[in-house]
C-alpha cells in the first residue's frame, strides 16, 4: 500500500510540520513510515515517547515491572535467608537465583509479548531474564541489586553478618593457624634429622615432665576423691548402721556414688579406698574390730564418737 509521508498527528498539534537534521534508524519495536515513526509494537505495553523518536513503555506496564520487581524480591530473601534456601529458586550463572514464571506473583502468563516487553525492561531496571532448556520463562533480580540494595530483614541481616563473620575466621585465622603447624612440623622434622641425639634428648625430657605432671594430676584427684568417699562412709557409720564389715562398707559406698560404671566403682576400689583405710586408721572415732562373718575373718568398723548430723555429699 501507500506509505504516509505527512507528519504524525501528534507532531502537528505541536506545530512540527516537517523533521530537520539527520534522520535516524527506526527504533526497536516502532513502526515507521515517511520518515516518521508512527506507532509501537505491542501498544499495550508500549507508546510513542514524547520526542517522538522512541518506543516507550506504557504507565501500566512500568507498575506491572514494579510488582513484578517487588515479588521477586520477596522471593529472593526468603531464599537467602533460609539456610535450607528456597524450593522454588533455580540458580543460573549469577548470584542472584532464578525463579520461573508460574511462581512469581503478578506474572502474566497469558500475554504472548511479556518476553518483548522484559527483554526491552531488563536493559533499563534491575530485573535479569533467562529461559529453561524447555523454553520455560525464569525471571530474577540481577546480582548488582541483589548485592547492594536488597533489604534483608535485621534477624536475615544478623545472621549472614555472623555467617560471613565465621567464613572470615575460618579463612584468616584456622587456615593461617594450619600452615602455622605444618612449618612447626617441618621445623621439627628437619631439626630431628639435622641433631638426632640432641632431638631425642629433648623428647625425652618433655616426655618426662609430662608423665610427672600427670602423676601429680593423678594424685591430687585420688586425694580429692578419698575425702568424698571417706565423708560418704563416715555418714553411713553413724546413720545406717552400728558396725560395717569393711568390704561390705567399700561396695556399698562404691555401688551408690557410681551405680552404672564399673571402670569408675574399680578404679574406687584400688586406689582410693586404700587411702581411707589409711585415714580411718588414725581416726579413733572408729572402733576397728575382726569378727568372723559366715565363717570367715572380716575387718569390722564401728562408730564411737557422739553422731554429727547427716551431710549431702555432691
Amino acid at each position: 500500500g501507500r506509505h504516509d509521508t505527512a507528519p504524525p498527528k501528534s507532531l502537528l498539534e505541536k506545530g512540527i510540520e516537517s523533521c530537520q537534521g539527520n534522520p535516524i534508524a527506526c527504533p526497536d519495536l516502532a513502526s515507521c513510515s515517511g520518515g516518521y515513526l508512527r506507532s509501537c509494537l505491542a501498544h499495550h505495553h508500549f507508546e510513542v515517547s514524547e520526542t517522538m523518536d522512541d518506543c516507550v513503555l506504557t504507565k501500566s506496564t512500568l507498575e506491572l515491572i514494579d510488582k513484578l520487581e517487588s515479588s521477586l524480591v520477596n522471593l529472593t530473601v526468603e531464599h537467602i535467608c533460609d539456610s535450607d534456601g528456597s524450593d522454588l529458586a533455580v540458580n543460573v550463572g549469577g548470584i542472584a537465583p532464578m525463579f520461573r514464571s508460574e511462581n512469581i506473583t503478578h506474572f502474566p502468563q497469558d500475554d504472548h509479548t511479556i518476553v518483548l516487553v522484559l527483554s526491552h525492561a531488563v536493559r533499563a531496571s534491575s530485573l535479569r531474564l533467562d529461559h529453561t532448556g524447555d523454553g520455560e520463562i525464569m525471571l530474577g533480580l540481577s546480582d548488582d541489586y541483589v548485592t547492594s540494595r536488597l533489604p534483608y530483614p535485621f534477624d536475615c541481616w544478623i545472621k549472614m553478618v555472623a555467617l560471613n563473620l565465621m567464613s572470615f575466621l575460618w579463612n584468616q585465622v584456622i587456615v593461617h593457624l594450619f600452615w602455622f603447624l605444618v612449618k612447626v612440623i617441618k621445623f621439627v622434622a628437619t631439626t630431628t634429622m639435622k641433631y638426632p641425639l640432641a632431638s631425642f634428648a629433648a623428647f625425652c625430657f618433655l616426655w618426662i615432665i609430662r608423665t610427672v605432671r600427670l602423676a601429680r594430676r593423678s594424685r591430687r584427684q585420688v586425694r580429692m576423691d578419698a575425702v568424698k568417699v571417706r565423708e560418704v562412709a563416715y555418714d553411713k557409720l553413724q546413720h545406717q548402721a552400728q558396725e560395717y564389715a569393711v568390704l561390705h562398707l567399700r561396695d556399698e559406698v562404691a555401688h551408690e556414688l557410681y551405680p552404672s560404671s564399673k571402670k569408675q566403682r574399680a578404679y574406687i576400689i584400688k586406689e582410693v579406698w586404700p587411702r581411707v583405710i589409711s585415714d580411718v586408721k588414725q581416726d579413733n572415732r572408729i572402733s576397728k574390730s575382726c569378727v568372723l562373718l559366715q565363717g570367715k575373718p572380716r575387718d569390722v568398723w564401728t562408730w564411737v564418737a557422739p553422731k554429727t548430723p547427716k551431710r549431702q555429699i555432691s
